[in-house]
């Protein structure tokens, strides 16, 4: 597949569920905190988390960025750039890495 086809399979996808997102709406600086420092940038990154946590579609969010590649920047399915970086190397590792796992990150991360 070429760039532009996966790119539009990937505008396709974010669609089918960003409707229902409950971070609709909100303020995109809460969940792109890079813009931000000190205590604006912790209390966006909990309400960040906080709103992920209780989204229907955090799993569609999380594997959306994976997908695309949202490895550097914001908060995809309650989960930030370190971490999406971090669950990639536990994907790329053999069985017995100390990478991190989806199910021990969803609905746990502070």
């Amino acid at each position: 597949m070429n760039d532009s086809g996966l790119e539009h399979m990937l505008l396709q996808e974010k669609a089918t569920w960003t409707g229902l997102a409950a971070c609709r709406g909100m303020d995109p600086d809460i969940f792109y905190p890079e813009s931000l420092t000190g205590p604006r940038r912790r209390e966006a990154v909990r309400t960040a988390v906080a709103t992920c946590r209780g989204c229907d579609v955090q799993a569609e969010c999380l594997a959306f960025a994976m997908n695309a590649g949202e490895f550097d920047y914001g908060i995809w399915g309650g989960l930030d750039a370190v971490d999406r970086r971090r669950l990639v190397g536990r994907n790329e590792r053999t069985r017995g890495g100390n990478g991190l796992k989806l199910r021990d990150l969803l609905g746990t991360h502070t």
